[in-house]
């Protein structure tokens, strides 16, 4: 049986789940980017591979792998870093210049830019609900970040081989293809995996097999889409949030307090040192309004 090993980030499980269904003369192998460096050093793994093992690699992995020597270029299928902001504009990983980054609260890494930014300005909570709206989405650009975010991941399915048209074409018709701006669901990787199905064999296979798939994010973290933003797509939203498999947090009050449970345990030396946050830089606009 050959193998396909999977190098990329939180989507290499969710790229087995597909492609071990759809390659069955395969065994489909995740390797955490955490033990992808330790891995290619053992030269027990290294001499294991086969010469028609195929690897699916982010690009900066690939050029590691024809250093060995071990490993036919030509099965070495580059794929893009999936992410897509389009209907999460207002959430985002929080860092620094440092390399420092923002874990809360429930050392979540997602956070809502407007709520830590209120937070740091030290408006009361009870006005944050209000500054919430269609009106302060629109200054922040937020309704057109799906079609720019359309363009970028369409281009960034091309610049890699792959028919981000094709894939974009089949999946705009999905309500919402996102757990988080950086989670696809199994729908927009089972897009993807089909055209590297084809890269492989040459052959074409049918959608059908989606419903036989699990998704393995979706017990990981998925975040609201807001109302303004849905309605704006054309569908309904809501401030529903789920962290993980047991925690789910059903309106945005309940969102707000557990947010300020988790900012207020940091401490202010903590939390107001991510005030030069990259990610907060537009947040400024919000001045106008308080």
């Amino acid at each position: 049986m050959r193998n396909i090993y999977i190098v990329t980030n939180c989507q290499s499980a969710s790229i087995a789940s597909c492609l071990k269904l759809m390659l069955t003369d395969f065994k489909a192998i995740p390797i955490p980017i955490t033990e992808f460096d330790q891995k290619i050093r053992d030269m027990n793994f290294i001499h294991s591979i086969k010469p028609d093992d195929i690897w699916i690699v982010l690009k900066r992995f690939s050029e590691v792998l024809e250093l060995t020597g071990n490993i036919n270029k030509e099965n070495i299928i580059i794929i893009p870093h999936i992410y897509f902001y389009g209907f999460h504009p207002d959430f985002d990983h929080i860092t620094l210049e440092n390399g420092d980054v923002l874990r809360a609260p429930g050392k979540c890494d997602y956070h809502s830019k407007i709520l830590l930014s209120l937070y740091l300005r030290g408006v009361e909570k009870f006005n944050f609900k209000s500054l919430y709206s269609e009106k302060i989405f629109d200054s922040l650009n937020y309704f057109n970040i799906y079609n720019l975010e359309s363009i970028r991941l369409v281009k960034s399915f091309n610049d890699h081989g792959f028919d981000g048209n094709l894939i974009m074409q089949n999946i705009k018709y999905e309500e919402c293809f996102m757990h988080t701006f950086n989670h696809p669901k199994i729908s927009l990787i089972f897009l993807m995996c089909q055209q590297i199905f084809t890269k492989i064999t040459n052959k074409k296979i049918s959608s059908q097999l989606l419903k036989y798939i699990i998704d393995p994010l979706h017990d990981f973290t998925i975040l609201p889409i807001y109302p303004e933003i849905a309605n704006y797509l054309g569908f309904e939203g809501s401030y529903f949030y789920k962290f993980g498999p047991e925690l789910f947090i059903n309106n945005f009050d309940n969102y707000l307090d557990f947010v300020f449970r988790g900012y207020d345990k940091l401490g202010p030396e903590v939390i107001n040192s991510f005030n030069a946050a990259p990610q907060l830089k537009n947040m400024k606009i919000l001045d106008s309004y308080l």
